[in-house]
């Protein structure tokens, strides 16, 4: 057993293990040692053997690859809203508040994760977590979205028609529906002007902007009920809430 368990400390056998294609788990069984202790060996060597397989929770990487339907759109919206990417740990987390945490089961379920939602911020929030390279490699290389990204988002290239969804996730991420005003907290300032400048091509209206020290605040009143149905008029994803709020202010005048 002894020489069976040294074979780890020599360079020849990892270099014959890793040209055999063995990978990490199936050597330390081999050896009868920790994968820890692989692990080590494999720095001294400077040699990696691959890893087995290990994910737990399956689902579609390029999900984000091509927006091409309203739910996509929409969750693009939202994530760049409520959501945020750690390259490191190559995960996109999402979270909100408990009530609305029906939106993030829909998103499981629409990139086909069998994952469940993690409970946050002593069980008032919930975060969907998904940790996938190609997935945030995807959402960083096409739109930008990078670690903190609240300063540096940018609006993205879309087809017109699944416009409104996007910005209707983000909306229900970071607007609010009043009686009597609507309103946009917005932190990128190329953001911002992605958001007028589609507002201004689409409606032909300038929309009120206050500037504060960290964000800006678009305000929308009742002259511009016509972006608000725009956004939640005949749409299948939406913050209930916020949708009734619509419904009950905006959608009648």
């Amino acid at each position: 057993m002894k020489r069976r368990n040294a074979m780890y400390k020599n360079i020849d056998f990892f270099k014959k293990m890793k040209e055999e294609g063995k990978t990490l788990q199936e050597v330390s069984q081999m050896c009868n040692v920790s994968t820890k202790t692989i692990t080590n060996w494999e720095k001294r060597f400077d040699i990696k053997l691959s890893r087995s397989n290990t994910r737990k929770y399956y689902f579609d990487e390029e999900y984000f690859l091509n927006i091409d339907n309203e739910e996509k759109a929409y969750f693009l919206g939202l994530i760049m809203a409520d959501g945020y990417i750690n390259k490191e740990n190559r995960t996109l987390v999402v979270t909100l508040k408990n009530e609305d945490s029906y939106i993030l089961e829909q998103l499981l379920k629409s990139v086909g994760s069998n994952n469940t939602l993690k409970n946050k911020k002593n069980n008032t929030q919930k975060s969907a977590i998904l940790c996938s390279k190609k997935m945030v490699n995807i959402l960083n290389e096409k739109f930008s979205l990078y670690p903190n990204k609240t300063y540096n988002l940018k609006f993205p290239v879309l087809k017109e028609e699944l416009m409104r969804h996007f910005l209707r996730g983000y909306f229900d991420g970071d607007g609010y529906i009043g009686e009597r005003q609507c309103s946009l907290i917005i932190a990128s300032e190329c953001f911002l002007n992605g958001v007028l400048s589609f507002y201004k091509k689409v409606f032909n209206k300038d929309i009120y902007v206050e500037e504060f020290e960290h964000y800006y605040n678009l305000r929308f009143n009742k002259k511009d009920r016509d972006i608000i149905k725009y956004m939640y008029e005949d749409s299948n994803i939406f913050l209930k809430r916020k949708k009734e709020r619509y419904e009950k202010y905006w959608s009648a005048l």
